[in-house]
């Protein structure tokens, strides 16, 4: 943090970039990189204040409607209609 104090005026934007993983240490590393410079008394921007949810959301319910049994009766495997 010293070096960026250093180099740059607290009222002038400055950027970091995080190499991203599949398991999103970019944001986490964001966060932490975050905490350490408001900490030293730099003005921090633009950064979550806690990670969003990693789990996916529920699936959303699906309810059948007659149209859809109707058309499931008139389809045969996958969907294809049937041959007379």
């Amino acid at each position: 943090m010293r070096r960026i104090a250093e180099t740059w005026p607290d009222d002038r934007d400055a950027y970091a970039y995080f190499n991203n993983d599949p398991g999103g240490a970019a944001v986490l590393d964001a966060m932490v990189f975050a905490r350490v410079a408001a900490a030293a008394g730099l003005t921090v921007t633009r950064t979550p204040v806690r990670l969003p949810s990693l789990s996916p959301p529920p699936p959303t319910p699906v309810t059948a409607t007659a149209t859809d049994a109707a058309a499931r009766r008139g389809a045969g495997e996958a969907g294809r209609p049937q041959s007379p």
